[in-house]
């Protein structure tokens, strides 16, 4: 068997255990973004969806696929509002980018184009 070093200096046996810095992919954490993400070609959905959830993830964005649209804030909304709903824009605007660099353009030629990340990837699984 393997040893694999952690990053804690200890080591371990196991062939399959992968060192603390690495994921579930075993790729290397810093090696996980947006340029991972295999490309959408249709047989692979279940896996560049997974690749997609990862790398919106490590980028703090994966609120755009689980949570509704925030409406746009009052004049008189606290800062606070007004920042989650920023932050919001940006992360749900940086994820259909992602999501849209990802995919082929076969595949792309047949999916709505939807400005709302939640409905995007929804609009994506229905052809899959």
């Amino acid at each position: 068997m393997a040893k694999v070093a952690f990053k804690e200096s200890k080591t371990a046996t196991d062939s399959d255990e992968v060192s603390s810095d690495q994921s579930m992919s075993g790729l290397p954490q810093e090696k996980i973004n947006h340029n991972s993400i295999r490309t959408l070609t249709g047989s692979n959905y279940k896996k560049w969806r997974e690749d997609v959830e990862i790398a919106l993830g490590l980028l703090d964005y994966e609120m755009v696929l689980n949570d509704e649209a925030l409406s746009v804030p009052a004049n008189d909304a606290s800062a606070e509002t007004k920042a989650k709903y920023a932050k919001w824009i940006k992360a749900n605007k940086m994820a259909i980018l992602i999501m849209r660099r990802s995919i082929s353009e076969e595949v792309r030629g047949s999916i709505t184009e939807i400005e709302n990340a939640k409905e995007f990837i929804e609009a994506i699984a229905e052809n899959f």
